[in-house]
């Protein structure tokens, strides 16, 4: 493999190329330049998401044209767009929460602080009352508490 596939395609990418064939993979492009995009346009890749936050673009490109991007000076580094999965209803297994609230150990007079792209009003945090203590927007400036998964909607 060449030193750009090396350098700008990430392992699984990477894979997918040498077992070529005609599929569209849905993949993640890192921009090098504020142009990146119409490049992109002008190769007949369509951008389905902008992510000005990192940087990215998510698109379908055929997998035949990954390596010619991985040539090109405005394309930074390119892996896939893999679905999330958000997993809400499998928080108290995960901490094994029965296990301490069996033992009387509820979380009483506790608050804890989450950096996240957001929170949505979901029952654990709304029921048997709102516990959402404070709520800060420091990129779309909203008041009240929302989650949109990270993406800039709009922007």
């Amino acid at each position: 493999m060449n030193s750009s596939l090396e350098r700008k395609l990430s392992p699984a990418l990477a894979a997918m190329v040498r077992a070529p064939s005609p599929q569209m993979q849905g993949v993640l492009i890192y921009g090098a330049c504020s142009s990146c995009a119409d490049h992109l346009r002008r190769r007949g890749i369509h951008i389905s998401c902008e992510l000005p936050i990192i940087g990215a673009y998510a698109a379908s490109v055929p997998l035949r044209l990954l390596p010619i991007l991985a040539t090109k000076g405005y394309i930074r580094y390119l892996e896939r767009d893999l679905p999330v999965r958000l997993c809400m209803d499998r928080a108290d297994g995960t901490i094994d929460a029965t296990k301490w609230h069996l033992a009387g150990r509820g979380g009483a007079g506790i608050t804890i602080a989450a950096i996240d792209t957001g929170v949505v009003r979901h029952r654990d945090f709304m029921e048997p009352k709102n516990r959402i203590r404070a709520f800060v927007d420091l990129v779309g400036g909203k008041e009240e508490p929302y989650d949109d998964n990270g993406l800039l909607k709009g922007k």
